[in-house]
């Protein structure tokens, strides 16, 4: 479980408490399923395009494309797809393909780094970005409102991470070295973070209704 999947984990659940029936979930770029070993959902499924080692797996990841998911429509009560927009050039076919499997009245809930985000320091910004894949730097809330379908309603919420960017090198340096200092690390910064949320140089988190 790598400390930055850790992170987003408390963020979602423990700070910005997130509405997460325990009927049906998936998740979309869910890595190593560390999520969904975490919550207690009847029916849970996890899909990457290129999940770790099952040796390596929290829960049993499906490969599958987030585009092309292999589920019928309405198939999920929540859906959580938790940085992965930022990685797909079609990122409207992505939004739709998401927003479709969810059951009428169920939640989508999304995170992606807003146009603003910034790492310390900030001029490896862009490197890292290509280094973590990602095809844009981000977004702004109008924009992605603009980019779903229709038929939904959605709450965004800006995340500042300041601790967080801060950190995320010496991070990821750490991580190599023990991984249990990083996680704990990444939860001192949760902590830390969830005291300075103002600010658009974070991550943008929506939860996505669909009527």
């Amino acid at each position: 479980m790598y400390h930055a999947s850790y992170y987003r984990w408390l963020v979602v659940n423990k700070y910005l408490k997130a509405t997460i029936p325990p009927t049906s979930l998936l998740d979309v770029g869910c890595d190593d399923g560390y999520f969904l070993s975490q919550m207690k959902a009847r029916l849970k499924a996890g899909v990457d395009v290129a999940p770790p080692a099952p040796q390596k797996q929290y829960f049993p990841v499906i490969r599958a494309d987030g585009l092309r998911l292999p589920f019928r429509p309405g198939s999920f009560d929540t859906v959580l797809a938790l940085d992965i927009l930022e990685h797909v050039e079609d990122d409207e076919s992505l939004l739709r393909s998401l927003t479709e499997v969810v059951s009428a009245g169920g939640r989508l809930w999304l995170s992606t780094p807003s146009e603003d985000f910034r790492i310390f320091p900030s001029f490896i910004t862009s490197r890292a970005e290509r280094g973590w894949g990602h095809v844009r730097r981000g977004y702004s809330v109008e924009e992605l409102t603009t980019k779903l379908p229709s038929g939904v309603e959605v709450t965004t919420t800006y995340w500042n991470e300041p601790f967080f960017r801060m950190g995320c090198v010496a991070l990821r340096l750490i991580w190599v070295v023990s991984p249990p200092l990083a996680r704990w690390l990444a939860a001192s910064c949760a902590w830390l973070d969830n005291l300075a949320r103002d600010g658009t140089r974070g991550h943008i988190y929506l939860e996505i209704r669909k009527s």
